[in-house]
């Protein structure tokens, strides 16, 4: 599923990318649109159908689960977490104060235990190098989310 969330987004681009480089053929513009459109149809349909099972494939799309494209949806969030759309601004009131939140915890449970080792190491090299080693372990750990929170919310 997580491919066909890539699709969804590259399909459109490459047909761009195809119909530029037809030029101004009429009829090779045309194919490609047609081409392109059905593609991309047939990738939302297989996406929907995918989702309608009561499944959280769409939530992947928000960086809940195995891709960060960037787009949360509060649907995606109530599939992923189980909670209604009522229990979810009752306990955080938006989508905003949620996103604040999960900075928060973001900041707490993964950059301040990162950025400690800087002051807890005897010299600047062994800091540094332990904090290199921290960064690589934790994005070459299967399973673990890849990338930055902070950087990728921005």
């Amino acid at each position: 599923m997580t491919s066909l969330i890539a699709a969804a987004v590259a399909l459109p681009l490459v047909g761009a990318a195809l119909a530029i480089t037809v030029g101004r053929s009429r009829p090779a513009q045309r194919l490609v649109a047609i081409v392109t459109v059905g593609a991309t149809l047939a990738v939302a349909v297989a996406l929907l159908a995918g989702t309608a099972g009561g499944t959280t494939t769409a939530v992947a799309v928000g960086g809940w689960g195995p891709t960060a494209a960037g787009i949360v949806l509060v649907a995606d969030l109530t599939a992923a977490t189980g909670l209604s759309k009522s229990s979810l601004y009752d306990t955080f009131g938006s989508k905003h104060e949620l996103m604040l939140a999960a900075v928060r915890r973001y900041v707490e449970t993964i950059t301040e235990p990162s950025l400690a080792v800087l002051d807890e190491e005897p010299s600047a090299r062994t800091a540094i190098e332990t904090r290199f080693r921290m960064v690589v372990e934790f994005l070459t750990t299967p399973g673990t989310r890849r990338g930055c929170l902070l950087a990728n919310t921005t």
